[in-house]
């Protein structure tokens, strides 16, 4: 730009004429313009494709100028390098709709930004929004909004958000003032068929779960009521569709309901639904008597409050009892987890010699006599062990007149109550004697006897099974052939620390059975271990999970089996290939996060690889740069991991796919015999006894000999 000005002024001196003002404020103009944007301009040069942070802190900055036209120019530059980055088109998409807002251009960019990104659920909505804006046909409008239905949403968050925005859609088209009355009542039809239709959906596809927060019927439920001013058809909506359908057990949604009825409805339904969400929720239903006693302050009078009370009262003693019940089942279920271990063979328990004529059972009244008297000795041993020796002369007559105490005798130690009871004593620990200062810790002998008779037991503390559970994890799929140190040199490698012992389960000989539990001293080295999962030993991928009780023991997929637009999957490569080799080819397009070979139980490869990048605009990056990359003399495949919805436990394949189906997929449509099995199934009919089948022969074809053996031939001859 400056050799062109200064070409420019030395024609303009040849031909004896001045510079004109204009063109050198135009030119001053442009070439700051050109050293503001110098910066943006190298850093685009010098990072790596698809430069899409350099891009972002462009747009900033040509944002913040406010040219349309470059912001415009400059978001077409960074879509044409990162067309599959959803949040990029979304931010073009903004800037059209709220700057720009010529109809032509912003719906031609939603047509390429769908076509682009038809995952991203945003995009979808946004593109019904504008096309109400910009006053489009009700049909282009219905044709967006199957089109993001067939998508591919697999969230119900995005199913119902669509949803909603096309009935927001619907709903606006209705003149509650205007039009007439029977255009009026099919646009009202239309809004409650696309409610009925949404709420049919999300429950067929995503369960009775899809929408926690019942935003469809509650919406449904406010069109009834406000435009249409039908409240009893509201109500049903509610009580049929929220409350009956899983949600009368919440006490928040009483309360909505209750709050619903305040503002559409009256005082006795009001009263109505404070009543019966008390009886139902199950969780808080002190928040509803809280508020039914504020509704009967505003609105009652003194008999329904106290009818109102009086329900109250006798549903929470109900509810007390409830829970009552249910912490007394806790604490049981926890006492079971806490029992003491059993005893060993050969050893017994200390049986407490039985008193002549004594009860197998104490009375009430002597249970409370017998806690009193231990209550007594309990403190009495407390008292004693709280008294601290006094320093100086007092240690003298410890180790004198007060050392001589002795301890309680076996009649002090053990009494009888007057009702024949025996009651345990509770001696106070003896202490211990003051060793010389000269004594040192290898007196054995006599000595050693004595110390030892007055120092205390010290048990090792007992681990709760629950708490080993989960410092503990199962491995898997190990070869016969390994061994404990085998498995735990892969935790060691993996600087795995705390490992307590490794337990494989045997088989006949000294060969396992390729599984076992590994134990460690903490949760948070055990949590660590799972990382490890499917660590090559000995040839074989090692399964890492967590370990699970016996009867809690479930089959667990450890994948995530929704779309995932950071990871990618890589089919068919070759079976030589390695991880590192991956790393290789695709660790250009961004940060790796993980790279997983898919492998038989034996370790053999599929051919099968997930890719998983830190962003997801390195995964785009990298579909656009490696689908279809020749690697040996295979074509790889590379798409976003989106796996196929897993089966229910106990689904059978054939349950769901019709005959057609099968073809479609490649199977061959066989005839079932009579038990629903395939002709192919064995019978259980000895083979002497079985005839095959003689093939038909066809029109004009001749039966062939059978072949003769030479016995055959002699008993020919000897006719």
């Amino acid at each position: 730009m400056n050799g062109t000005f200064e070409e420019y002024k030395e024609f303009v001196a040849e031909c004896n004429e001045p510079v004109d003002k204009n063109i050198e404020h135009q030119y001053k103009k442009a070439f700051d313009q050109l050293n503001q944007r110098k910066d943006f301009e190298a850093a685009l040069m010098t990072s790596d494709p698809p430069h899409l942070e350099e891009y972002r802190s462009y747009l900033a900055f040509e944002k913040k100028h406010g040219d349309p036209a470059r912001v415009q120019c400059l978001f077409e530059r960074a879509i044409q390098e990162n067309c599959l980055a959803g949040d990029l088109w979304l931010q073009y998409l903004e800037y059209l709709d709220s700057d720009l807002k010529i109809a032509n251009i912003v719906l031609a960019v939603y047509e390429r930004a769908v076509r682009n990104c038809p995952w991203t659920v945003a995009i979808w909505q946004r593109y019904m929004v504008a096309l109400e804006r910009t006053e489009a046909e009700d049909g282009k409008v219905q044709d967006v909004f199957n089109r993001a239905l067939n998508s591919g949403l697999t969230q119900a968050a995005d199913y119902v958000a669509t949803w909603l925005i096309y009935i927001d859609y619907l709903r606006r088209r209705i003149s509650w003032d205007g039009e007439d009355e029977a255009d009026r009542r099919l646009r009202t039809d239309a809004v409650r068929n696309a409610f009925a239709k949404a709420h049919e959906q999300l429950t067929e596809f995503f369960g009775d779960k899809a929408d926690p927060s019942a935003q469809v019927v509650k919406y449904w439920a406010f069109f009834e009521a406000f435009y249409c001013k039908r409240m009893d058809e509201a109500r049903k909506l509610w009580n049929e569709k929220i409350m009956q359908l899983g949600h009368g057990r919440e006490a928040s949604f009483w309360l909505e309901f209750y709050q619903f009825e305040r503002v559409f409805g009256d005082e006795n339904h009001c009263r109505k639904v404070l009543l019966k969400g008390v009886h139902t929720a199950s969780d808080f239903p002190e928040m509803i008597v809280e508020e039914l006693k504020n509704f009967e302050r505003y609105y009652g009078t003194l008999e329904s409050y106290d009818s109102s009370m009086e329900k109250c009262e006798a549903q929470m003693e109900r509810v007390r009892e409830r829970r009552e019940k249910a912490a007394g089942k806790e604490l049981q279920a926890a006492k079971k987890q806490g029992k003491p271990a059993a005893a060993k063979p050969g050893q017994q328990k200390p049986v407490a010699p039985k008193q002549k004529g004594a009860a197998a059972a104490p009375s009430a009244q002597n249970q409370k006599r017998l806690t009193a008297v231990l209550q007594q000795h309990t403190q009495s041993v407390e008292k004693a062990n709280q008294r601290k020796a006094p320093a100086g002369r007092m240690e003298e007559q410890e180790n004198g007149s007060g050392a001589s105490a002795a301890a309680p005798g076996p009649d002090e130690a053990s009494m009888v109550d007057s009702e024949g009871f025996k009651v345990p004593g509770f001696c106070a620990p003896k202490k211990a004697p003051k060793r010389a200062a000269n004594d040192t810790e290898q007196d054995d002998g006599e000595g050693a006897d004595k110390r030892r008779a007055w120092e205390p037991e010290v048990k090792k503390p007992r681990v709760d099974e629950a708490v080993r559970n989960q410092q503990t994890v199962f491995v898997s799929n190990l070869a016969f052939s390994t061994d404990e140190e085998q498995v735990k040199a892969a935790f060691h490698r993996a600087s795995i620390s705390g490992l307590v012992e490794v337990r494989l389960v045997g088989k006949r000989g000294n060969r396992s059975r390729g599984y076992g539990y590994v134990e460690f001293d903490n949760e948070a080295s055990a949590m660590q271990a799972l990382s490890i999962d499917r660590t090559m030993v000995e040839g074989r991928p090692m399964f890492v999970s967590v370990c699970r009780p016996d009867g809690e023991r479930e089959k667990v997929f450890h994948f995530s089996t929704e779309l995932e637009k950071s990871k990618l999957f890589i089919s068919n490569l070759p079976f030589t290939i390695t991880k590192e080799a991956l790393n290789t080819i695709f660790e250009p397009y961004g940060p790796l996060k993980d790279v997983r070979m898919v492998t038989y139980r034996n370790g053999k490869p599929k051919g099968l690889a997930y890719v998983e990048y830190a962003t997801e605009e390195a995964a785009q990056q990298a579909i656009l740069k490696c689908n279809g990359l020749l690697i040996g003399d295979r074509e790889i495949a590379v798409a976003i991991s989106n796996p196929p919805k897993r089966k229910e436990p106990g689904f059978r394949k054939d349950d769901d796919e019709t005959p057609e189906m099968r073809m479609y997929l490649g199977a061959s449509v066989e005839e079932l015999g009579p038990r629903g099995r395939g002709r192919s199934q064995v019978q259980l009919l000895p083979r002497s006894l079985s005839v095959k089948a003689t093939p038909a022969l066809a029109a004009g074809q001749t039966a062939q000999p059978a072949k003769m053996s030479n016995d055959d031939f002699r008993k020919m001859l000897l006719k």
